[in-house]
């Protein structure tokens, strides 16, 4: 059973979350809808469906930006880090952007870099700037 209902109404009448699967609330004044309250029964599945849809859309955006990022891989030992950690990591290595370009490089088989960070980490793979490249 469902029923639309005023969030003042709602605070009058508590015992009605009891009563129904859900509730719509809107504005009484205006009718605009503000949102829904769900049983404790419904309250799971929700919750799994809302992950669920998350994570599709989560995935969607990192396809769209792979696209124009190129394919390529990331090493596995950069796969599962979240931002904290890879700041983390950053505080205790040298240079975390240059150390995740080497790895990735190295995975996919890369012999140049293109760089113009003088400083760049030495990781066995040929460095050069983008004046030396294009002459």
């Amino acid at each position: 059973m469902t029923t639309t209902m005023s969030i003042r109404e709602l605070i009058r009448n508590g015992s009605m979350f009891g009563k129904y699967d859900y509730i719509d609330i809107e504005d009484r004044k205006s009718h605009e809808y503000k949102g829904v309250f769900i049983s404790s029964k419904y309250a799971d599945d929700v919750k799994k469906f809302l992950e669920k849809k998350m994570a599709k859309e989560k995935q969607e955006k990192l396809d769209r930006i792979m696209k124009f990022a190129g394919k390529g891989s990331i090493h596995k030992r950069f796969e599962d880090l979240t931002a904290s950690q890879m700041r983390e990591k950053k505080a205790k290595e040298q240079d975390l952007e240059d150390t995740l370009q080497c790895l990735c490089a190295k995975e996919n088989n890369c012999t140049l870099l293109i760089t113009n960070n003088k400083k760049f980490v030495d990781c066995d793979i040929k460095i050069m700037n983008y004046e030396r490249f294009l002459k």
